[in-house]
């Protein structure tokens, strides 16, 4: 908010980066230009992005919660558990040859566990389209 009330309503920046403990970009404001960029890298390791879609990243509603929210458009956001699940799944990919599918290819193969046994696709009708994944 501090920088929103340094540049007036009729400045704009080319780039705005967040540094932050807990916030995120959402709450805003955003002072860029429309389709200007937001970067948010937050030391309690939650990295987001943000476009200014709409070039109304200063205009917010108030939350139920109270609190505000603006209108910066899609955040794209990951945390360090979303990489690390990235990581993993090109290193079991890299060893095995093995992905979603792929068939293996350096002959390490992984097993499937239906979590939800053999009736799965019975337990999700109605609520998900599961023919792909017969």
């Amino acid at each position: 908010a501090e920088l929103d009330k340094s540049l007036g309503w009729w400045r704009s920046v080319d780039i705005h980066l967040i540094t932050s403990a807990g916030m995120s970009i959402a709450t805003g404001p955003v002072c860029t230009r429309q389709g200007g960029p937001a970067f948010l890298a937050d030391g309690s390791a939650r990295t987001e992005l943000a476009l200014n879609e709409f070039g109304h990243g200063r205009q917010a509603i108030q939350a139920s919660d109270g609190t505000w929210l603006h209108n910066v458009g899609t955040v794209y956001g990951t945390d360090s558990l979303v990489g690390l699940g990235q990581w993993l799944h090109r290193v079991i990919t890299q060893v095995s040859g093995e992905s979603f599918g792929r068939p293996a290819r350096a002959g390490i193969g992984l097993e499937q566990v239906q979590v939800l046994g053999g009736a799965w696709s019975e337990q999700l009708q109605g609520f998900y389209n599961v023919a792909a994944y017969k």
